[in-house]
């Protein structure tokens, strides 16, 4: 059998355990799991081939192993690609074919076709046989529903009825790690804000409801209808929908009393019913526990698209419940997504592209290609990845201290005790001295780049535009000398940028961060700019762009007269960054690296604007605000009407207290004893709260630095987003190219800017780099000095 083609296929050894999670996300999960499986082994008994969706393999990465797949019949798993879609050697002696699609991505119908192409070149192939060749059986998983856009499809490719089945797969959320989840989905932000489509915020407003059904700190009418949260927080129109929504399913799941079961009549997989409208919030089903195998419980799953509403009791009543639902419109701060973060992980992000918590790494970082773990699982990552470079450096050198110390006790050793206790360190090292050495190297990489001009001027022109200090039409000299390099005329229409020239999400970068903070650009110097920008960059990228970039409200036109100065141009920003504090003094490089401890690690609390050198997250003051005002966010009105709004709040859940006639958690009338227990288990809900900040259209790994410094908050977005894949969300799809940032698998229409690496340096900078990393391997290979023999 072919290896999987599925990336970092093993999940022991790459999907976060979660065992640091504030709500127990490994049974949410486990769910999720236990779904896939019992459709495997359910749905279609027996051995079979799998043809994956490309991008369904890293989800179902964190979700099952290898063996799981192994184990319930999955005999050879390969992408469902061109090269594999008409491939007769792969499954020739397979009676049952899965294929799995992503039903809500840019590339739906394209994955449709190839499976429809594959269905019908198996049937000209048993034509060709004759009529002594087995049948073969089709049946269709998609991912997170089934769409009338799928079906339809199906009945255009005449093959719909060679499918015998066609089942939804509920992947909820992906847990990236114990603190942050993904619902993964591709443009919510454009969908929503450019072709005014919600359907992505549906599917987030039902994770949503999802999570508090099971994870509430209050409670709902009866047990049946699931728990509730006691607060919702929300700003922005895309924020205002999901929580709308959020209020709608839990209103209804109060008047039902009790949601459709395994049993009851809901969505089905017979044909004559997958017209029919999927359920309105697909609940979690039955878990016993996340590593319990399918084949071990006498538990039924459920039939068709609906499952039990709530995990048992049992375990929703383990650790902590969610208080308080914050949810913010990307689009309210979109300062935060166009400023430079400085952490390593973000750095990593920006240079790399992280994907599902793995990166990609080969030459000239590491020696061969390989596969880089990035989340919790790793704790020298998990230690250093919300540290500044210069905190990074010193960390990593200590560390090599201590293994080599390690290492140097084995001469030491007197008796077989000794020896016995020393093994067990010296394995702990061994696996800290693989992963150490994997980021001494990608720490070298990251750091060279920062030094690198372009980086520099970048962030230099950014902290001018915040400041004031850098005007609209400096800007636009600026950006035409990254644009121009030394030659004697512009590429033609649809050529690549000439090596030289800056990547086109540079300068479109520094273009939205003047129009947010000036309120936009005057007519005439946009004029300018854009000129520019299609000479170098070709209409076919820059028009549509534009035209999007202003619809979504990362770039405006002002008006020439100046008369709106003060309520939405530069005026409104500095009011702004005065109400919310926002520029903090002292909080860069120097302020972090002076507050590290002994053992490297970040010791008192030097405020959130440290993963931006001096600028403190919008959207993280926001969170903030909930609890700094006496009255939460009604408190200021004022400084929140600056802002894209509106701003609701809303009081939601029970409360768990036991009042006469009330019902508690058990579904019982509280009394006595019961409700002497439950205030006490309240006391405890107040002192330790849990915060669920869920960001529509997309969180930056800077902003999940600054909330880790926030206790007990747990990351919801629907994307992981660095500055450059804020384009993606508003560019035209087309078929067959990439977005700016390869980590969103969007599909597009540019192969202008890949993520920024080694391809995107000219010669110059390619030696600088060399030069910088070498230097920097020196300061920190006297502390990696390591025993080459035992």
């Amino acid at each position: 059998m072919p290896q999987p083609t599925t990336a970092a296929s093993s999940r022991g050894s790459g999907a976060p355990k979660l065992e640091n999670a504030p709500v127990d996300l490994a049974s949410w999960r486990g769910s999720m799991r236990r779904e896939l499986l019992d459709i495997l082994h359910d749905k279609v008994q027996g051995t079979k081939t799998m043809y994956l969706d490309p991008c369904i393999s890293p989800e179902l990465s964190l979700l099952v192993e290898v063996e799981d797949l192994k184990s319930h019949g999955v005999q050879l798993w390969r992408k469902l690609d061109p090269e594999s879609s008409g491939d007769a050697a792969a499954a020739q002696d397979s009676k049952q074919i899965i294929f799995m699609i992503h039903a809500q991505s840019a590339n739906t119908l394209k994955m449709v076709d190839l499976l429809a192409a594959k269905i019908l070149a198996d049937d000209e192939r048993m034509k060709a046989k004759g009529p002594n060749t087995f049948d073969r059986t089709y049946y269709l998983i998609c991912v997170p529903y089934v769409s009338h856009l799928v079906l339809d499809r199906l009945k255009q490719r005449q093959v719909l009825s060679s499918i015998s089945e066609v089942e939804p797969l509920h992947l909820m959320g992906l847990c990236l790690d114990g603190d942050v989840v993904s619902i993964d989905q591709p443009g919510a932000f454009r969908d929503f804000h450019v072709r005014s489509n919600p359907t992505s915020l549906s599917l987030l407003a039902e994770t949503l409801h999802d999570l508090q059904r099971n994870f509430g700190a209050g409670l709902g009418v009866s047990r049946q209808a699931g728990r509730r949260v006691l607060k919702m927080n929300a700003i922005g129109t895309a924020a205002k929908y999901v929580v709308d929504y959020v209020l709608r399913l839990a209103k209804e799941d109060d008047e039902a009393g009790a949601p459709m079961d395994a049993g009851s009549k809901g969505f089905t997989s017979d044909k004559n019913d997958w017209s029919q409208s999927r359920p309105r919030a697909p609940p979690i089903g039955h878990l016993v526990t996340p590593d319990t195998d399918a084949g071990t419980t006498g538990a039924t799953s459920a039939q068709g698209g609906r499952r039990k509403a709530l995990l048992p009791e049992s375990v929703t009543s383990k650790g902590l419940k969610i208080d308080e639902f914050i949810v913010l419109d990307r689009r309210t701060d979109l300062y935060s997504v166009l400023c430079t973060q400085f952490t390593y992980e973000s750095l990593l992000d920006r240079c790399l592209g992280i994907k599902y918590g793995y990166v990609e790494v080969g030459e000239p970082i590491l020696p061969e290609k390989k596969t880089v773990v990035l989340n919790s699982n790793d704790k020298l990552f998990d230690r250093v990845r919300d540290l500044r470079m210069e905190v990074l450096g010193p960390l990593l050198h200590k560390k090599a201290s201590q293994i080599q110390e390690t290492y140097s006790e084995k001469d030491k050793l007197s008796d077989i005790p000794q020896m016995k206790v020393y093994m067990d360190k010296f394995k702990s090292a061994q696996a800290e001295h693989a992963s150490l050495a994997d980021h001494v190297n990608l720490a070298s990489f990251t750091s060279a780049l920062t030094q690198m001009p372009w980086f520099q001027q970048q962030w230099q022109v950014e902290d001018g535009l915040m400041s004031g200090a850098v005007t609209p039409s400096q800007l636009l000299d600026i950006l035409n000398d990254m644009m121009e390099p030394n030659l004697p005329e512009p590429p033609k229409d649809g050529q690549q940028p000439v090596p030289g020239s800056q990547p086109a999400d540079r300068v479109l970068r520094l273009l939205c961060l003047c129009s947010a903070v000036n309120g936009g650009i005057k007519a005439k110097l946009l004029k300018s700019v854009t000129k520019n920008l299609v000479e170098w960059y070709g209409p076919k990228l820059i028009i549509p762009l534009l035209y999007n970039l202003i619809d979504c409200g990362l770039l405006k036109v002002s008006s020439d007269s100046g008369a709106d100065l003060v309520s939405s141009g530069s005026g409104k920003w500095q009011r702004i960054k005065q109400a919310f504090n926002l520029v903090v003094a002292g909080d860069g490089s120097d302020g972090d690296a002076a507050a590290s401890d002994s053992d490297g690690t970040v010791a008192a609390d030097t405020g959130i604007a440290y993963a931006y050198s001096g600028y403190a997250p919008l959207s993280v003051r926001l969170v903030e605000l909930t609890e700094a005002e006496p009255n939460g966010w009604r408190g200021a009105a004022e400084n929140l009407n600056l802002l894209w709004g509106p701003a609701i709040e809303v009081a939601c859940g029970v409360a768990p207290e036991i009042l006469p006639g009330s019902v508690d958690q058990d579904g019982t009338v509280g009394k006595g004893d019961k409700a002497s227990r439950t205030n006490q288990l309240l006391l405890v809900y107040h002192i330790l709260q849990v915060v669920v900040v869920c960001f529509v259209g997309g969180v930056t790994y800077g902003e999940i630095a600054a909330l880790r410094r926030l206790s007990a908050v747990e990351v919801f977005a629907d994307k992981v987003i660095n500055g450059q894949s804020a384009y993606a969300f508003v560019k035209k799809p087309m078929e067959g190219v990439e977005y700016f940032a390869s980590k969103c698998k969007f599909g597009g229409d540019c192969e202008v800017s890949k993520v920024e690496g080694i391809s995107d340096l000219n010669e110059y900078e390619k030696e600088r780099l060399e030069a910088v990393k070498a230097k920097l391997e020196q300061d920190i290979q006297r502390g990696i000095d390591f025993a080459k023999s035992n």
